[in-house]
């Protein structure tokens, strides 16, 4: 610390950047009415930096880049005369402190730091890359506001290679060791879905990044990579298959539900846990979904064709009392030419009536022997017999569970909702059906007081005696 002030203009006009230097360090301590430290040097440390920043001395980047952190006057100074250095150390002193000044106080600065990295990043494509890499080198700072700041620097890029080196950069910090540089280039990766969602798949097939590349594409929430989640949740190890578990969760895609529920009885007990915890993410469409696929197991003639038609043929078969038919003869049927008309058969004349007296011979009338069937044609006639029935009765069937399934799904949906009680018409409780009513229906007697047990028994007794009455007027005129 020195107490002599430094004359800022004449070294500037002597270029003496070694002075100017020292300059960025003086500091003029006093005390003022309430006895605070105030330092009387912030004007010439700053006015230092501006003049630094016109000389523009390749020995002042070290200097400039430590004053990034002093006072906000010498910090916006120094910013500018960075921004006037072509070194790549120059922008990443402007990158460190765009990553570091995330207070709001220092809203403004950092805006400004982020312009002058756009700037630049808008005629040099290596710009972009070297903020990237200053955040995932751990650079301090915001994890998040730091990947905004890397996105907007590279909105500003001419080349769009720039964004496929970022994502390579992204993808080698996730395979690192380091966790603070794995959770920000998770971050980054998450914020360039359209970029990074090919990379991450392909990193499902190499050792070391399948784990954190199932958990980014989980965030990613696109059904694109389900697929590519659900083989590795049918072929990895366990803790491979948890993590693809718990990336379906957040997708949330029903077609995961087939792949899920066959994890659900896996031999490790963390990847049923984890199976059995997307299933329930899913909600009732893992209901559902799992019912459409016993129901495409059981009937596999509707497998061809899409869902409308499925369905459509499904219940078109359930309406029809002859039931499915064999695609087989249906395609027999289209494809071949008609079959010409059967003759019909001349009718035999009839017989004369045997005489009642002389029976013909037994031997005579008797029909050959035929022989016993085999067992396999026995079956197959028997199996032929019964196929019409139980092929009109399947698709009943399927719709009967379909509904007690979207029923009992409703029901609990309805129970846990978070909206509120039960609608009034769902708590009443089911009274039984009224006889048929009177001829004449009396006028109800207007009720007494409770306490007048005297009256009550009155009003008890005259309508006892009206009952009977009608009664017995019923039966005289049924008589």
């Amino acid at each position: 610390m020195t107490r002599r002030r430094p004359h800022v203009s004449r070294l500037e006009r002597r270029r003496d950047v070694r002075r100017l230097i020292a300059a960025l360090e003086f500091r003029d301590l006093a005390q003022d009415g309430s006895r605070r430290l105030i330092d009387l040097g912030t004007a010439v440390r700053a006015e230092a930096a501006a003049a630094l920043g016109r000389l523009a001395d390749p020995a002042a980047l070290q200097p400039l880049a430590v004053a990034l952190s002093d006072d906000p006057a010498v910090r916006r100074n120094a910013l500018d005369a960075l921004s006037g250095f072509e070194e790549p150390q120059a922008i990443d002193a402007i990158a460190d402190a765009a990553l570091r000044w995330t207070a709001p106080q220092d809203g403004r600065l950092r805006e400004k730091a982020l312009e002058h990295l756009d700037a630049r990043a808008a005629v040099d494509a290596d710009v972009a890359l070297r903020v990237a890499t200053r955040y995932l080198d751990g650079a301090p700072g915001d994890d998040e506001a730091g990947a905004q700041a890397v996105l907007s620097v590279l909105d500003r890029a001419p080349d769009p290679a720039s964004r496929s080196a970022t994502v390579a950069a992204a993808m080698s910090g996730l395979a690192g060791p380091d966790a603070v540089c794995q959770e920000r280039a998770a971050l980054l990766l998450q914020a360039m879905p359209a970029e990074s969602a090919a990379a991450l798949e392909a990193a499902l097939h190499q050792d070391g990044t399948r784990e954190a590349a199932a958990r980014v594409l989980g965030e990613l929430r696109d059904s694109r990579s389900t697929p590519a989640l659900l083989e590795l949740l049918h072929r990895g190890d366990a803790a491979t298959q948890r993590s693809a578990a718990h990336a379906l969760a957040r997708i949330r895609d029903p077609q995961a539900v087939e792949g899920l529920l066959a994890a659900a009885s896996d031999r490790d007990h963390g990847v049923r846990e984890a199976a059995a915890d997307a299933l329930r993410a899913l909600g009732p469409a893992a209901t559902l979904y799992g019912f459409a696929a016993i129901a495409r197991s059981l009937l596999p003639e509707l497998e061809p064709g899409t869902g409308a038609e499925r369905l459509s043929r499904l219940l078109g078969a359930a309406q029809d009392d002859r039931g499915y038919v064999d695609p087989a003869v249906d395609a027999a049927g289209d494809a071949g030419p008609a079959a010409p008309p059967v003759a019909p058969v001349p009718a035999a004349p009839a017989r004369p009536p045997a005489p009642s007296v002389a029976a013909p011979p037994v031997s005579q009338d008797r029909p050959a022997a035929q022989p016993e069937p085999e067992p396999e044609a026995a079956a197959a006639a028997l199996a032929a017999k019964h196929r019409p029935r139980l092929r009109r009765w399947v698709p009943g069937l399927v719709l009967l569970t379909v509904a007690a399934a979207t029923v009992a799904v409703a029901s609990a949906w309805d129970t846990g909702s978070p909206a509120g009680p039960r609608p009034a018409a769902r708590q009443a409780t089911s009274t039984p059906t009224p006889a048929a009513a009177p001829e004449r229906v009396a006028t109800p007697l207007p009720t007494p007081a409770s306490g007048d047990r005297r009256a009550r028994r009155r009003t008890q007794q005259r309508a006892h005696d009206r009952a009977r009455r009608t009664a017995a007027r019923r039966a005289a005129a049924a008589r």
